[in-house]
């Protein structure tokens, strides 16, 4: 009687759909990594490449045990010199008593402070491109919405102070929507635990809907406070689009 020895030309392989919504991340990934092997058959051979296909959906719903999601960091390196990188899987981690907070917002701050004047290089180059939001979206998502918050708040006031834009008789309005965005950015990175485009755009809509309401009702000039859906379009685009890559792929931690 001979010896069965699985080989690659009669290795069937099979796809698995795996829901990972509510199951432990740990115990999760090593069940998942023994049928990427094929050690959940009997012809596993460890030298060939005998496992089978696997589709994970729901992976932002996985849960972590302890304090993993804030604690946990992972490291990854491009193998260049000053390459790694490192990164948790919480989006959404600063506390008002943590000294990052403001460290992170202040750079936050910096920044919607430096594109404004930028911007307005450019005729009309402030209310096309709205860039006093732009920054008040990426602080909220990143690091959640009290950093967001301390930057949404600031931004507009010390640009104000030292600029004199935005004017303040706008200043309310702005404030109001910096609020709104800081809120909606926050709990969004909190409930899905993840970037994408179609969830910054909703975030987008949100502030911008809820904040010309409110704007509205402080103002009480429609014409005046639907400013950014008449000419603020590529300003919004610039929001989802650019602070999906730059939260995706320049903040790392």
């Amino acid at each position: 009687m001979s010896t069965y020895m699985a080989s690659a030309s009669n290795i069937e392989r099979k796809w698995y759909v795996v829901d990972a919504a509510d199951y432990t991340l740990g115990r999760l990934a090593s069940q998942v990594a023994a049928v990427l092997r094929g050690k959940n058959k009997p012809t596993y051979t460890p030298f060939l490449d005998c496992g089978d296909n696997v589709i994970v959906i729901n992976a932002s719903k996985v849960k972590v045990t302890g304090k993993k999601l804030d604690q946990k960091v992972y490291y990854n390196h491009s193998e260049y010199v000053g390459g790694m990188k490192e990164t948790t899987l919480n989006l959404y981690a600063l506390d008002y008593r943590d000294m990052r907070t403001y460290m992170v917002a202040m750079l936050f701050i910096l920044g919607n402070m430096v594109l404004p004047q930028l911007c307005h290089l450019i005729p009309q180059g402030g209310i096309t491109w709205l860039p006093i939001y732009f920054f008040t979206l990426i602080g909220a998502y990143k690091y959640g919405w009290k950093v967001g918050l301390l930057t949404g708040v600031l931004s507009p006031i010390l640009n104000s102070l030292f600029f004199g834009m935005p004017f303040p008789e706008v200043l309310p309005g702005i404030l109001f929507k910096s609020v709104v965005l800081a809120v909606a950015a926050g709990y969004a990175a909190d409930h899905f635990k993840r970037v994408s485009i179609p969830i910054l755009l909703a975030v987008v809509l949100t502030y911008q809907f809820l904040g010309t309401l409110g704007e509205w009702a402080i103002s009480d000039d429609l014409y005046l406070t639907i400013q950014d859906f008449r000419i603020g379009l590529p300003g919004m685009c610039f929001q989802v689009i650019g602070g999906y890559l730059f939260i995706k792929y320049l903040i790392y931690k």
